[in-house]
């Protein structure tokens, strides 16, 4: 079980649809979770070309 904010499936979801609209080429999404001593760390990685600097 996750206690966490009511919108986190919306954040989620929010990630997941930008990934589809702006990552162009992207052909996989990694999420990560790792405990840690201030609770839950998730990660969201995907391959696309990432945005220049």
């Amino acid at each position: 079980m996750i206690d966490a904010e009511p919108m986190i499936e919306k954040v989620f979801m929010n990630l997941y649809d930008n990934c589809l609209r702006h990552a162009e080429g992207v052909t996989g999404i990694t999420i990560q979770c790792q405990e840690t001593d201030a609770g839950l760390l998730i990660t969201w990685e995907d391959d696309g070309p990432g945005n220049p600097i």
